[in-house]
């Protein structure tokens, strides 16, 4: 799951959370242009994470391996 660059302190806290890492560090995280959230997770739990940023009006995108 990617993120785009955001500023948002609601953002900051998710990024955190999902990630276990303090909200510094989490806001210096989302200062780049492209801020990757989790990578190698079953479907299911990636949805339920685009469902929670969509919640704090961010869209993120979903790749998968092929």
């Amino acid at each position: 799951i990617f993120i785009g660059r955001n500023t948002n302190p609601k953002v900051h806290a998710l990024v955190a959370e999902i990630q276990g890492i303090t909200n510094k560090e989490a806001e210096k995280l989302c200062k780049k242009p492209v801020v990757s959230i989790v990578k190698d997770i079953p479907v299911s739990e990636a949805q339920d994470i685009r469902r929670r940023f969509i919640d704090v009006s961010v869209n993120p995108r979903i790749t998968f391996r092929r």
